[in-house]
């Protein structure tokens, strides 16, 4: 099993009639992924949807609010109206972000609650392809995390965020057969290492990019007696 879970990296989902069980809203990162722009009159909702969208495009400081009022179809009086300023809005911006995630990650986890283990491993192996595939999700991610250092109010959502992607790990690797205390441990180890290839694959251009090592480093982190291939 540990192998079928590093495996699908490589080959991709095995049955596509059990990827239904990952389906979900595109959310905010669809959003982000089409680059829609929203009616006027959507409000606040429309100023983070297209923060979140440019910090995907251009990095946190690439954009101002007058770029954020035209990528959201408002005038630039409207951004100062829902947010006192630039910071005020890059913060709820990426507190939203950190908040979509959690919420998309638990509604993963609570349709795998009954699901066998080969159905889980394929929807979890598929959510993180889809969200390496996703425009800006990536970058919008790295973004969340360097915020965090900076800033306590998003640190706590940085947090969370984090805490749930350690929880879907730790669910695909019971899947597996890997001991509920030992997947616990596991599963810090390998968001970290999903983590740093992510960002290495930003250093060199490519954010969307899966390491075509990642499922040989995956395999040697979960069962050290592997061998690799």
């Amino acid at each position: 099993m540990v192998k079928s879970l590093v495996d699908q990296f490589r080959h991709g989902p095995v049955d596509p009639a059990r990827l239904a069980i990952a389906r979900r809203p595109a959310g905010i990162l669809g959003l982000m992924a089409t680059g829609r722009q929203v009616k006027h009159g959507a409000g606040r909702d429309a100023l983070l949807d297209a923060t979140l969208r440019l910090i995907g495009k251009r990095g946190m400081f690439g954009f101002t609010m007058r770029d954020i009022a035209s990528e959201a179809g408002m005038a630039l009086g409207s951004t100062t109206y829902h947010f006192a300023d630039r910071d005020e809005l890059l913060r709820a911006a990426l507190q939203r972000f950190a908040d979509e995630e959690i919420g998309r990650i638990h509604n993963l986890l609570d349709r795998l609650a009954d699901a066998d283990p080969e159905a889980v491993l394929t929807a979890v192996i598929d959510e993180l392809r889809r969200t390496n595939a996703r425009p800006g999700a990536t970058v919008a991610q790295l973004e969340l995390y360097l915020a965090a250092s900076r800033d306590p109010l998003i640190a706590e959502s940085a947090a969370r965020c984090v805490t749930a992607y350690h929880a879907l790990a730790q669910r695909a690797l019971t899947a597996v057969g890997v001991p509920p205390g030992r997947a616990a441990d596991l599963a810090r180890w390998v968001v970290a290492l999903i983590d740093g290839f992510a960002v290495h694959a930003a250093a060199a251009g490519d954010a969307t990019a899966i390491a075509a090592d990642l499922p040989d480093a995956l395999r040697a982190l979960i069962d050290p007696t592997s061998t690799l291939t």
